[in-house]
């Protein structure tokens, strides 16, 4: 084109490494095993979180099919011979019903499994810090839990985007300032 030859001397470089910078992200690995790492962060905590694929086991005996026949058992309908798979979400060495008392965290945390629809399909293990409210710890793990989800199937990655899921969330505690009560709340007015 001839207008990219006259106007490419205006353009500063400062503004295509800008571009360049929004649009790169960072890669999240995948370490041998298929388990990834990220970090989440809310508020003033922040959750590492590491997200492992379900691996599917057999069904209701428990009892794989050689085991079945040395017992003399003979094997069950393909109805109840299905594929159970066991998954689990645990923070701090804890249940997420334990660590997490009220049901609108719960629901915080499992947001990004059930929005991508792979609810049963990871087991996830959070390390969450430096928080004195659930909302921020809960909103930590979710962000972290976003992000690991996008490195094992990176299609979801808009489907985040557009619910909000892949970005962290900037707002911080306003400070008290002084002569105030809190950071905004004054003293009551008294005529005398």
């Amino acid at each position: 084109m001839p207008f990219t030859s006259i106007i490419s001397p205006f353009e500063s470089q400062a503004e295509r490494l800008r571009i360049e910078r929004r649009t790169y992200k960072k890669h999240v690995p995948l370490d041998e095993y298929g388990r990834t790492q990220t970090l989440g962060r809310r508020k003033t905590s922040h959750a590492r979180v590491w997200i492992i694929p379900a691996r599917t086991g057999k069904s209701q005996s428990g009892l794989t099919a050689p085991l079945e026949e040395a017992m003399g058992v003979s094997p069950a309908s393909s109805e109840s011979s299905s594929q159970v798979v066991t998954t689990s979400v645990i923070i701090n060495n804890m249940s997420l019903a334990q660590f997490f008392p009220f049901p609108t965290d719960r629901e915080k945390v499992l947001r990004p499994l059930k929005v991508g629809g792979v609810l049963g399909a990871y087991n996830c293990l959070c390390d969450c810090e430096r928080a004195a409210v659930t909302s921020g710890q809960a909103g930590a793990i979710a962000h972290g839990l976003a992000k690991g989800l996008v490195a094992h199937e990176p299609d979801l990655s808009t489907l985040f985007r557009r619910a909000k899921l892949s970005f962290r969330d900037p707002r911080q505690v306003e400070r008290k300032k002084t002569n105030l009560l809190k950071a905004r709340k004054r003293r009551a007015w008294r005529r005398r």
